[in-house]
């Protein structure tokens, strides 16, 4: 039997109180959907959370999180960027950030911006979901919209009020992607929870999926033999949808065949 390739899921920061509410303590976060949809698909999921220690103990975090971004993406087969808040890292800093800014953590872009470029490097297979297909906008230069509801005129909602096992808005798929060709369709319903999306594309990322409203909601790159974003969560729909499967299979399958 072969074995499972081992999937690495970067996740975000956070704190809870203790049981008396006497201390914060401090805590690495995902969604467990991410974990089932990779297993489902006969991948082994591990978390990629980046432990430096506290800062007084580290001179250079850049470089600290480069060093520990090459040995981790070593070790898995493909790589994962999640969903979660607004980055901090742009091409061009705005004058200013809309009300709607939420949940930024500078570390955590720098960690996902590392992870990127080894896996880059290293040739492993990568699927960003949501603010993750944002991140790798980023990483090849691409742009943002930093709120789409006062960026993009005639927007729709893009942050639906229901749970995500319900689709929201449709997206129209280009017929020649490797998405549609995952899907075996050019136009599909997806969930929605986001208010930010790639504007630019970065360069040699072609966009393949468009929202009614033009919003970008699917992109690849063009020279990587596996770099796919969505700006939807089809770990969400894992029970509900057939198709958002597929998309973790495809990944998972592109994995296990880096032969590593």
């Amino acid at each position: 039997m072969a074995k499972q390739p081992i999937i690495g899921l970067s996740a975000s920061h956070g704190v809870m109180t203790d049981w008396d509410g006497a201390n914060m303590l401090p805590q690495v976060r995902l969604n467990s959907n991410y974990l089932e949809a990779v297993s489902v698909a006969k991948g082994l999921p591990t978390v990629l959370a980046p432990a430096l220690g506290p800062s007084e103990f580290i001179n250079d975090p850049a470089a600290a999180y480069a060093s520990l971004a090459d040995d981790c993406v070593s070790r898995i087969q493909g790589l994962i960027l999640t969903g979660g808040g607004d980055l901090t890292e742009y091409k061009e800093k705005p004058p200013s950030l809309p009300d709607s800014i939420f949940d930024m953590d500078k570390s955590r872009d720098i960690w996902e911006l590392a992870l990127l470029a080894s896996a880059e490097r290293m040739g492993r297979p990568i699927f960003g979901i949501c603010r993750g297909l944002q991140v790798m906008n980023r990483y090849f230069g691409g742009t943002l919209y930093l709120d789409i509801e006062s960026e993009v005129e005639g927007a729709i909602r893009h942050a639906q009020e229901t749970d995500r096992t319900n689709t929201s808005h449709a997206v129209a798929l280009e017929k020649d992607s490797m998405i549609a060709d995952i899907l075996k369709s050019t136009d599909i319903m997806v969930n929605s929870g986001h208010h930010q999306a790639p504007k630019e594309p970065g360069r040699a990322f072609r966009v393949t999926g468009l929202a009614p409203d033009g919003v970008i909601e699917s992109m690849e790159h063009t020279g990587l033999p596996f770099a796919l974003g969505v700006q939807w969560h089809p770990e969400g729909l894992l029970g509900t949808r057939k198709e958002a499967l597929a998309l973790f299979e495809a990944f998972v399958a592109a994995a296990a065949g880096t032969g590593l």
